[in-house]
């Protein structure tokens, strides 16, 4: 089917075209909500890093064999590590 206008005649897309149209914005739109979700929990285990070495200093001062916490240790680790995912995620696009 075929729409005239000011310009001239175009063609209207199909029910396939209009589809994969929809598809694609859903996939787009699931992708940036996965980017968000990655986004605020990188962030919240940053900041809860952070948080748990400063408590970590605090008791060292009291107890000084108290030793690093596995927990803080994989925090971090996984901190470092999605940053970088993260930004590598968003120049992708």
């Amino acid at each position: 089917m075929a729409v005239g206008n000011d310009v001239g005649v175009a063609a209207l897309p199909s029910s396939s075209e209009l589809a994969l149209e929809r598809m694609l914005l859903t996939h787009d739109r699931a992708r940036m909500a996965l980017v968000w979700t990655a986004t605020s929990l990188i962030g919240l285990l940053l900041l809860a890093t952070i948080r748990g070495l400063r408590l970590r200093k605090k008791l060292k001062r009291i107890y000084p064999e108290a030793g690093f916490s596995l927990a803080t240790i994989m925090a971090a680790f996984i901190s470092l590590l999605g940053i970088p995912a993260l930004i590598a995620v968003i120049l992708r696009q």
